[in-house]
């Protein structure tokens, strides 16, 4: 057998024993593509709750002597103007703009 045949040989035998390199990324660092926009999703629903109740605390404070306080259902509160926001944020390709700043 020829020195070559031999070393061909060892570099089929390496390449089949070694994992792939997609294999040897973490979970993370594969699926961050998509991890990054969700995670920027979740704490923008998150502002924006927290920003609701705000206002209407301020809203309330401001004016003590309302009779009845004011009121927003919890549809509206949680899902219309949450879903609204975060798609106007979507459309304006905010989530894309900020990727490179944690890719840095």
């Amino acid at each position: 057998m020829s020195a070559k045949a031999g070393l061909s040989a060892n570099r089929t035998t390496n390449y089949s024993t070694t994992p792939s390199h997609r294999q040897m990324q973490p979970v993370a660092k594969r699926y961050e593509r998509y991890i990054y926009p969700v995670l920027f999703i979740l704490l923008d629903y998150i502002a924006i709750l927290a920003a609701e109740y705000g206002a209407l605390g301020i809203t309330d404070a401001i004016d003590p002597r309302q009779t009845l306080p004011y009121h927003i259902g919890t549809s509206y509160m949680y899902g219309w103007m949450p879903l609204i926001y975060i798609i106007f944020l979507g459309r304006s390709r905010a989530y894309r703009e900020m990727q490179p700043m944690l890719d840095t």
